[in-house]
């Protein structure tokens, strides 16, 4: 915790008896409501006063003004207690903005600065930022904490409470009683009307026991069976129609009790809705499986198909060798025997010039006869050869008009696997397009179930701190409204504001007290926090309506011009209305919420000095 804590020059054990007895001395003190006198250091800031005890049942807003050093305490009356105090020093700023009190403790010790003790802490940020009793020496010391004298921190201590609003701001801001058309009046509390209990509607009794709503509606003098029902009954009504006295109809008019009642039937219908969306988000998941395997079923076919394709143009490119081979062979063949061709018709000229010198010799008839027989077999022989050649020829033909073919063949197989990998691909790229689309619906559906999910956590808290003051906060730069009660998000819807490029400022708004008995009626008091100075005229935009708009002189950000720039829904505005109490509380500003804004706090603005 960045807490930060005085360093009394005593250890824990005297520092405790010493505000033992201090808190007995102004004990007494505080009864009379005076001026209290605090050591020289604390008076160097100005006095020390607890004015007056405040208003019962009015809430309190603290003021710090972190430029004067003090502190001041307000009801709806006006100003109840000031201080000096002791900011954080330089590189240990205490920051600025709105924040509640969060935790209370009376004996606190601070676990970042050597266990120094921090009594009366009540802390206003997780991140460790507190108002606690420490040494005031007049001047910004703290490590970031709100030091207060240790008198006046016991005081403080007994009139606060969790949630109770703090302002740190530079200059010292005073909460002004305020009216203003656009503020909010709150629904009249009514009476009960409602009918005996009835069984509930499947899954409402898990969901109200789930959510612990029996103890609330209990407290409400409603039962959630009975709350369904009497919503259920409300809801079938047109809006300001009511039950039928003689030939008239009297108005209905809408009561706290009624709208309890509608938040305990939202319960269930964002329940049902859950059930809705889960069916639709299982459908949506189960289909994206399905295009999922279709699509990796596809992938894998194309991957098979393009592994074969280097089989077949190898195969392809096979064939175009033997080709050459069979080309080249029957090319060499046929010039081998174009020359064996020649020396055969040289040897047969030959034997036929040897047989026409054979007819005129004179050589014996043996001779002749057996020089016949040795031309005769010459001639066979290479009528032999002339035969074998041309069956060789013919078998070297047909090698080659068979690589050919293979060739061919396998020419057609690499173009048809072509095709195949085309059509794979396109089947892919269609499934993965399907997948896109499922995907968003997917996303759709998940985005709807985390809203349903949202929306019924909604309904419980509001239900659950139905009876708590509400803070509505508006951000001009998310363009959203939110609802916090007991520290948990009830509400949440968009808005519009008029002169969405200028400044609407921050400002706090909160219900003191009801006016009249009629509790609807609400008494306001207003802080701005930020600068009305009007704003320099913009250079217009080029296209129409932002131009034409922004060349209008934007209003100054005063709090009554901040109401008047936001518009909202009626659904929005009823639901305002029916949550408005004494205590509650409407923030304007142009930031959104701060970080420090999250688990058990309250909305926390910081707005930019």
């Amino acid at each position: 915790m960045r807490t930060n804590a005085s360093k009394l020059q005593m250890p824990r054990r005297q520092s405790r008896i010493f505000l033992s007895a201090a808190c007995s001395t102004l004990a007494l003190t505080a009864a009379f409501a005076v001026v209290i006198p605090e050591p020289a250091e604390a008076r160097r800031g100005g006095y020390t006063r607890i004015i007056r005890q405040p208003a019962d049942g009015s809430p309190l807003t603290i003021v710090v003004s972190l430029k004067e050093q003090r502190l001041q305490v307000f009801d709806s009356a006006g100003l109840v207690a000031q201080s000096p105090i002791s900011s954080g020093r330089p590189g240990y700023s205490t920051p600025t903005g709105v924040f509640t009190i969060l935790q209370k403790n009376r004996e606190h010790y601070s676990n970042l600065y050597g266990d120094a003790p921090m009594p009366n802490m009540q802390r206003i940020t997780w991140s460790g930022v507190a108002l606690h009793a420490g040494a005031l020496p007049g001047y910004p010391a703290s490590h970031g904490c709100i030091r207060l004298p240790y008198g006046f921190s016991r005081s403080l201590f007994s009139m606060t409470q969790l949630g109770t609003r703090v302002v740190v701001n530079n200059n010292m801001v005073e909460p002004e009683p305020f009216r203003h058309p656009m503020l909010f009046a709150a629904l009249p509390p009514g009476e009960a009307d409602i009918p005996p209990p009835v069984r509930p509607v499947e899954g409402q009794a898990d969901s109200s026991a789930a959510a612990g709503l029996g103890n609330v509606s209990a407290m409400l003098g409603v039962t959630p069976a009975a709350a369904a029902e009497a919503a259920m009954r409300v809801a079938a009504r047109p809006m300001g129609s009511g039950p039928d006295v003689g030939n008239a109809k009297v108005p209905q008019q809408r009561t706290r009790i009624m709208a309890t009642a509608e938040r305990q039937a939202a319960i269930d219908e964002s329940a049902a809705a859950i059930k809705g969306m889960e069916a639709v988000h299982a459908e949506a998941a189960d289909h994206i499986a399905e295009v999922n395997g279709r699509l990796n079923a596809a992938r894998q076919d194309l991957k098979g198909a393009r592994l074969a394709l280097p089989q077949l143009k190898r195969a392809a490119d096979h064939a175009k060798r033997e080709i050459e081979k069979a080309e080249r062979r029957l090319k060499d063949f046929i010039q081998q025997q174009t020359r064996e061709m020649s020396r055969m018709e040289a040897r047969e000229e030959q034997r036929m010039k040897e047989h026409l010198a054979d007819a005129g010799s004179d050589l014996a008839s043996e001779v002749l006869l057996k020089r016949a027989d040795e031309r005769s077999a010459a001639h066979a022989l290479d009528a032999q050869q002339r035969d074998e050649a041309a069956l060789t020829e013919s078998r070297l033909e047909g090698a080659y008009l068979d690589a050919i073919h293979d060739l061919e063949l396998a020419q057609r197989f690499v173009s048809e696997q072509d095709g195949i990998i085309e059509r794979r691909e396109t089947r892919v790229q269609e499934v993965a397009q399907e997948l896109i689309g499922v995907r968003k619906a997917y996303a759709t559906a998940r985005n709807a179930l985390d809203a349903a999910i949202a929306d019924h956590k909604r309904a419980i808290a509001a239900l659950k701190q139905f009876a708590k003051p509400a803070t509505v906060f508006v951000s001009r730069r998310t363009g959203k409204l939110v609802i916090r009660q007991g520290y948990e998000e009830v509400y949440a819807a968009p808005v519009k504001i008029t002169f969405p490029t200028s400044r609407i400022g921050t400002h706090v708004f909160t219900a003191t007290r009801f006016a009249d008995r009629s509790e609807t009626i609400l008494d306001w008091q207003a802080m701005t926090l930020t600068s009305v100075s009007p704003e320099l005229p913009q250079r217009a935009h080029r296209n129409g309506s932002d131009a034409a708009e922004a060349e209008e002189l934007a209003p100054a950000p005063s709090a009554g011009n901040a109401l008047e720039r936001i518009e909202m829904s009626d659904e929005t505005k009823m639901r305002i209305v029916e949550l408005m109490k004494p205590g509650s509380a409407f923030i304007i500003s142009d930031e959104g919420a701060s970080p420090e804004t999250g688990l058990y706090t309250d909305i926390i603005v910081q707005p930019r000095s």
